[in-house]
């Protein structure tokens, strides 16, 4: 299955040392092999700023060709440029995913920071896998694991720029073999509770459950009444009614 991804890639001054943004690249090259056929990708790189250097294409060979341009520069915007990626996804539909990949402490968002990535990716759905690149010292750990782990993402730690072609490689793997469920509920109406699903495999043994919120107005716990529906079936038809001026 196809999936839509932004790749956030950071391009700040740090990214010259041991040539890291050099590995990136390569590792980028690595990842558009490896991801699923007919995927939408788009880049977003941060330094002092956040910028969308591609927007969602197919075709893979523009968005080497935005990465191959980059040149370390700037500070780190890290949750800024999360929290931009999240919101090109927001209208997307499908299988959608966020990379980002950082090495160093974010020392520069000006509108986000790792709660409200938390809480953006979490409204969605969406999952956010984060990459840091250096020493313990230099990056967040805890913060890039929590982002992931807080989002049903993963966190990919690389010591060296050479260790990005196989964990990107691995991320490509682990998009290309997850699948999207989607089920009919016969509650159709939007009720505002938590609603269990068991998903079950035909060959195996084990079984998987999950509460999903629908959001909506609360039911009551016997569930809805004729007289309750009709209720509402009125009052959204009278609010709807054009309201007839009144003179004084």
């Amino acid at each position: 299955m196809a999936t839509t991804m932004v790749l956030v890639v950071d391009r700040s001054l740090s990214m010259e040392s041991e040539n890291r943004i050099e590995g990136l690249k390569r590792a980028v090259v690595t990842f558009l092999e490896r991801a699923p056929a007919g995927s939408r990708i788009a880049v977003v790189a941060f330094g002092s700023d956040v910028r969308t250097l591609c927007p969602f294409t197919t075709d893979r060979r523009k968005v080497q060709s935005v990465v191959n341009g980059l040149e370390p520069a700037g500070s780190t915007r890290f949750h800024d440029a999360v929290a931009v990626a999240l919101k090109m996804l927001k209208d997307e539909s499908g299988r959608r995913a966020v990379l980002a990949l950082t090495d160093g402490e974010d020392t520069s968002s000006e509108d986000a920071n790792l709660k409200s990535v938390v809480a953006q990716a979490r409204r969605m759905g969406l999952p956010v896998h984060t990459l840091g690149l250096g020493s313990e010292d230099e990056i967040e750990a805890g913060d890039l694991e929590r982002l992931a782990t807080s989002t049903r993402g993963q966190y990919y730690p690389a010591q060296r720029a050479s260790d990005l072609g196989a964990i990107y490689e691995q991320i490509a793997e682990r998009i290309s073999s997850s699948y999207t469920l989607v089920y009919k509920s016969d509650r159709p109406i939007p009720d505002g509770t938590l609603r269990p699903v068991r998903i079950a495999y035909k060959g195996g043994r084990s079984v998987g459950e999950i509460a999903v919120f629908i959001p909506g107005m609360v039911a009551p716990e016997a569930g809805w009444s004729p007289l309750f529906l009709l209720l509402v079936v009125t009052l959204f038809f009278a609010a709807r009614l054009p309201r007839r001026a009144t003179r004084v």
